[in-house]
């Protein structure tokens, strides 16, 4: 039962007699209204009036990539410099996720589909992005320069270029 200031001090030791403690109140779809938050209708008469709030529903659809698999030009400056040293910007990537800038940037030498899958994975983590572990391995296989770029576009703001992706 939702505070009322008409009832205070009614009951002082919060016994109320219609509504005993432990007892669960059921109530039918019918009977359930919404109201705008902070609107609270009032009730003729003496009767307790139960008001339910319900917690307000965030937008909690999957998000895509900002940038397109495909928008490697949408930073000018990472797309020339992935293409001669793609290990210094999957590096930088990796550090921008909470991984060895270092490490990663030596290791994708070795192991690019697997540490590609890897970090794209983690960027999507952070970012909310919806996929799977599957894609960002066959994406880091088979377009791992686009895939670079799309991974340090998401993650890093403002870095080596302007930026001319359409928002």
């Amino acid at each position: 039962m939702a505070y009322n200031p008409q009832y205070a001090g009614k009951y002082p030791d919060g016994n109320d007699p219609q509504y005993p403690q432990g007892q669960s109140m059921q109530f039918s779809p019918g009977q359930v209204q919404q109201y705008p938050q902070g609107q609270v209708p009032q009730q003729p008469g003496n009767q307790p009036m139960v008001v339910v709030m319900a917690p307000q529903q965030q937008d909690q659809s999957p998000r895509q990539f900002k940038h397109a698999l495909c928008g490697c030009f949408d930073n000018c400056g990472v797309c020339i410099l992935t293409l001669f040293c793609p290990c210094y910007t999957f590096g930088k990537t990796a550090g921008e996720v909470g991984s060895s800038c270092i490490g990663c940037g030596l290791g994708y030498l070795c192991l690019p589909c697997i540490l590609g899958g890897v970090i794209r994975g983690k960027v999507r983590a952070e970012k909310g992005i919806n996929g799977s572990v599957i894609g960002d391995f066959c994406t880091h296989c088979w377009c791992p320069f686009c895939a670079i770029i799309q991974d340090h576009n998401e993650v890093v703001v403002g870095a080596m270029g302007e930026s001319m992706a359409r928002e």
